[in-house]
């Protein structure tokens, strides 16, 4: 990165000092600073700015913002002052964002390496000079590679909206939508092979906040209840499975499997049941005390519908995976208890 003069309408006005006002210049990260790409910025503006001579500034790291005094300069300056330089120019956009880009080269000394920068843009009416309201500091590094986000302004089991998206490298200011329809997650109570998990109680991992000792490790099957409002089963085979209540439909459930490995979630076809009841039901129509084979590769579960009059209970029996519709293994003679009374065992 090389130094180089700024012209001298800027670098005098600058030099000198300057007005503390607000400018409505913003600056945001679209791309974060990886080493072999590309750092993006957006400057959002005025549409009255359009057109404005800018130049997009740098210095080492500044944690100090000065008044620098001149009445046709306003706002604060953000950067060292004895190490600023100017690494980008040209003319704001018609419109209300502009985007400048940073290209950083593939060279492992430069990881870690930080770099403040803040906007300035020339207004000649004034003539004046406006300085962003913030600056960022752009810190490079290898890359944030996925992260999943289950989000939502509520997490009630009955009305809870949770959204899945993913944030990489590329999208990290826009989020990309999994394309799984928003829900609410349902309580799950795997009970262990045994119906006892770590010498507790089945019930135990129904309490919010007990996970199973071994739901990070992903050695067997164990449920994860680090936040009550995401309640999942982890299993070996790289899968999480939920139970969920679909936001706009409060009668329908689903199985959602979601792979760790990719970070994409999926309804397991064949899972979605709607319960009969004019209101959507308090408890889930798909019981909480799923099944799975040792290898976790397929999962059971009961489908027990609360409407007024339901039918039966159902008994389906899916792969975790989500690759294959679920099959429903209901015996043909209803048995003469239920497939679940309550107790800890099935």
């Amino acid at each position: 990165m090389h130094h180089r003069v700024i012209p001298l309408s800027v670098s005098a006005y600058l030099l000198a000092a300057a007005v503390a006002a607000q400018t409505g210049r913003v600056l945001q990260l679209t791309t974060p600073a990886t080493l072999g790409g590309t750092a993006v910025i957006t400057i959002q503006h005025p549409a009255s700015a359009g057109g404005h001579y800018f130049e997009a500034l740098g210095s080492r790291p500044n944690s100090n913002a000065i008044n620098l005094g001149m009445p046709n300069v306003f706002g604060l300056f953000r950067l060292d002052l004895p190490t600023y330089f100017s690494w980008q120019n040209g003319f704001l956009n018609n419109g209300t964002t502009t985007q400048i880009s940073l290209p950083i080269a593939n060279s492992a000394a430069l990881l870690g390496a930080v770099l403040d920068t803040q906007a300035a843009d020339v207004d000649p009416s004034g003539p004046a000079i406006n300085l962003s309201d913030n600056d960022l500091e752009l810190r490079i590094v290898l890359g944030i590679c996925h992260v999943t986000m289950a989000q939502g302004t509520s997490l009630s089991p009955l009305d809870g909206d949770v959204d899945m998206h993913r944030v990489d490298d590329t999208s990290i200011a826009t989020p990309i939508n999994l394309g799984v329809p928003k829900f609410a997650c349902q309580t799950i109570n795997h009970r262990g092979v045994e119906g006892f998990v770590e010498g507790y109680s089945g019930s135990f991992t129904g309490t919010s906040h007990n996970s199973d000792i071994d739901s990070l490790s992903y050695r067997r099957i164990a449920k994860r209840t680090f936040n009550s409002g995401y309640q999942v089963v982890s299993l070996p085979n790289g899968y999480d499975i939920s139970i969920v209540r679909d936001n706009t439909n409060r009668n329908r459930f689903s199985v959602m499997s979601y792979d760790r490995s990719t970070g994409v979630p999926s309804i397991v076809p064949g899972t979605s049941v709607v319960d009969t009841s004019a209101t959507p039901p308090v408890g889930s129509t798909l019981r909480p005390y799923i099944a799975f084979s040792r290898d976790a590769r397929f999962g059971c579960v009961i489908v027990h519908d609360q409407g007024t009059g339901a039918p039966p209970d159902r008994v389906l029996v899916f792969r975790t995976d989500a690759s294959a519709p679920a099959i429903d293994v209901t015996a043909t003679v209803q048995p003469s208890t239920a497939y679940f009374d309550g107790a800890q065992f099935f």
